[in-house]
């Protein structure tokens, strides 16, 4: 399994223009927090992301096998053209979440149209760096998707799906008002399911 290092990079990267997608993210920002900022995701992401998913902390409960960089790599660009694409067909999806002191990238965090045993639902996901659990952000970042969801998208509902054993997620969604509802199948295996209705 391969493990994520500060020299790793896949994709294009540019150095020289990091100031400038600095300010060209800015701009991207649909949430903010009070120490995050979450927003679109762009094709400039994918280093960042294939350094999260080369973490195997990260992916412990994730169906896949990614052995080798060249199976981090494509499972991050398809990972990536599923939001592209959410974006345009829903307006949202797991947004890129950056520290607001320094721009550090973070994690993924948002919101997910899905459908779970024929019901159709939307789903507040987050997928953090290994570096950057335990100090709240996952709890600040869904909860500021949880009011995204509710004041702006006017959902009634928002679910979690949470794989079996990942304790530390569900008590993310715990702590931002969900409560376990039952055990589903989805896309072939076993999850928990979390949900909230809305305080309207």
């Amino acid at each position: 399994m391969p493990r994520s290092s500060p020299g790793f990079e896949c994709g294009p990267h540019d150095s020289s223009a990091s100031a400038s997608a600095v300010k060209q993210n800015s701009a991207l920002v649909e949430i903010a927090s009070a120490r995050l900022n979450l927003r679109r995701f762009t094709p400039d992401d994918l280093a960042e992301l294939c350094r999260l998913f080369s973490d195997p902390a990260v992916t412990r409960h994730y169906d896949v096998n990614l052995g080798s960089m060249a199976e981090v790599e494509e499972y991050a660009r398809a990972w990536l053209d599923r939001r592209l694409r959410a974006y345009a067909d829903h307006g949202h999806a797991l947004w890129a979440a950056e520290l607001k002191m320094g721009g550090a990238f973070v994690g993924a965090v948002g919101l997910t149209e899905q459908t779970v045993e024929g019901r159709a639902d939307t789903e507040i996901g987050y997928h953090l760096k290994s570096e950057h659990w335990e100090r709240g952000l996952a709890t600040e970042a869904a909860i500021a998707c949880r009011d995204y969801g509710f004041a702006r998208l006017q959902r009634s509902r928002l679910i979690s799906l949470i794989a079996p054993g990942n304790h530390p997620s569900m008590a993310v969604a715990r702590r931002v008002g969900m409560s376990r509802e039952r055990d589903v199948t989805w896309r072939g295996r076993a999850f928990v399911l979390f949900s909230m209705a809305s305080p309207r």
